[in-house]
């Protein structure tokens, strides 16, 4: 995986860009299920007979929709995938960009920011670790 990340600042907000590519054997791999899982469906949908069971196509088309949809959207992720974050002291908002569509901004409120770290493993070179965020509540 090849990660990348920007980080800017106005002097109020901190605006975070945040990227992560797949690698090539998995994009390929997550292609290719795709591709079969297509092929499948459109083999049971031209030998389904649709006039003996049409309450049973309804559900179909939602379970189809559900089988291709998912991994569609999570190898757009792996190919185009973006996340922006902004962060300032009262709120969180973030959203996140699949290159063919971008989901709308959400924003979390906090009467007080604090940040904290979490180390979760580490190598030689680098270490990885979760940001926490916490809220104080304005009785603290």
């Amino acid at each position: 995986m090849k990660n990348k990340i920007e980080i800017d600042s106005d002097g109020i907000n901190v605006f975070v860009m945040m990227n992560v590519k797949a690698s090539r054997p998995g994009i390929i791999t997550l292609s290719v299920f795709l591709i079969l899982e297509i092929i499948l469906i459109s083999v049971l949908l031209w030998h389904f007979d649709f006039e003996e069971a049409s309450l049973l196509v309804i559900f179909m088309l939602i379970g189809f929709a559900f089988f291709i949809g998912l991994p569609l959207k999570y190898l757009l992720w792996n190919l185009y995938g973006n996340e922006e974050l902004i962060v300032n002291t009262k709120s969180i908002s973030w959203s996140y960009d699949y290159g063919f569509f971008k989901t709308n901004l959400q924003t979390v409120k906090y009467d007080t920011l604090g940040t904290g770290y979490a180390k979760v493993r580490g190598d030689d070179d680098e270490e990885l670790g979760r940001l926490l965020f916490f809220n104080y509540r304005k009785e603290d």
